[in-house]
């Protein structure tokens, strides 16, 4: 839990990492292995214990950064990938989840064409206009959504844009109950896909602090293990770039993912000089080349303008 001056707490997926379903370890939105965690939808799910810090009760700041693999279906149809929830009706607490079918706190169906990332506090809270249809969450996308709630305030973001700002009567409610990452407050894990980071604030955080935040996950990925002999040029480039690879071992496959971890290309390279990466059907922005080797695990942002 973060505070108002910043000092952590705890970040929770960071204090579970070294402690934690190891075997479901894997690869975050920075390309890293072991630095993200892998839930199944079906019997994955982490627990922490109630504390008196995560009680937070008039302001909250929720920040997720996920990527689906699959829309669950089953109660509510809510994907939920972090719940504090006394009950399942009329409760208190505060979740982050997304739907496949957009459905009220009775689980009735609100709308079955959208799928949206929404955070809710309290189930009095639950339906007062959180379900703006903004774009739809899709499967193999990293998001950075983040839910804020201050004095009568709710917010939701998506990438660090504001997607919808709305008045809610009550606050957010404490209870005695656990956090839960991965399942919702059915009890029922409900959650397909990788979740790299969560960090929960006891204050709603700026716009300005939100779209920083999600800057530094989504598009301000760094370049890791660079090495000299891994090189793409021109870079920056119109779209048309060539990678040489003459000092990496074996044979080379190279992936090139847009800022939001979206697999563009994928290239397996067994000459490895003036081989050609194509983005002129791209937009301009930041990619990032991967190359894998048989002893080398690299990655290079290249930016098209």
């Amino acid at each position: 839990v973060f505070g108002n001056q910043e000092n952590a707490v705890a970040n929770v997926l960071d204090a579970l990492d070294a402690c934690c379903i190891p075997n479901n370890l894997m690869s975050g939105i920075l390309f890293i292995s072991d630095t993200a965690f892998h839930f199944d939808g079906i019997s994955n799910y982490m627990e922490v214990a109630d504390a008196n810090s995560l009680d937070l009760d008039t302001a909250i700041t929720i920040n997720v950064v996920f990527k689906s693999e699959g829309f669950y279906t089953g109660p509510c149809q809510n994907n939920t990938m972090l719940t504090k929830w006394s009950t399942f009706n009329n409760g208190t607490g505060y979740a982050a989840s997304f739907t496949d079918n957009v459905v009220d706190y009775n689980c009735n169906l609100i709308d079955t064409t959208k799928v949206v990332f929404l955070g809710v506090s309290s189930n009095n809270n639950w339906n007062q206009g959180l379900y703006d249809y903004h774009e739809y969450i899709q499967s193999n996308i990293w998001y950075c959504g983040t839910f804020t709630q201050s004095l009568d305030t709710q917010k939701i973001y998506l990438n660090g844009v504001l997607k919808s700002s709305h008045y809610v009567p009550n606050n957010i409610g404490i209870n005695s109950a656990p956090i839960w990452f991965g399942k919702g407050s059915t009890g029922i894990p409900s959650f397909k896909g990788i979740i790299d980071d969560i960090k929960l604030y006891n204050r709603a955080l700026s716009a300005i602090e939100v779209a920083n935040l999600c800057s530094q996950t989504a598009t301000s990925i760094s370049e890791y293990n660079n090495d000299a002999n891994f090189n793409v040029s021109p870079n920056p480039s119109k779209g048309i770039s060539t990678f040489n690879s003459l000092g990496l071992k074996g044979n080379v496959n190279c992936q090139v993912y847009d800022s939001y971890g979206r697999l563009l290309q994928e290239l397996n390279f067994t000459n490895k000089n003036n081989n050609t990466i194509d983005l002129s059907k791209e937009m301009n922005g930041v990619y990032f080349v991967k190359v894998v080797s048989d002893k080398n695990n690299l990655v290079k942002k290249i930016i098209k303008n």
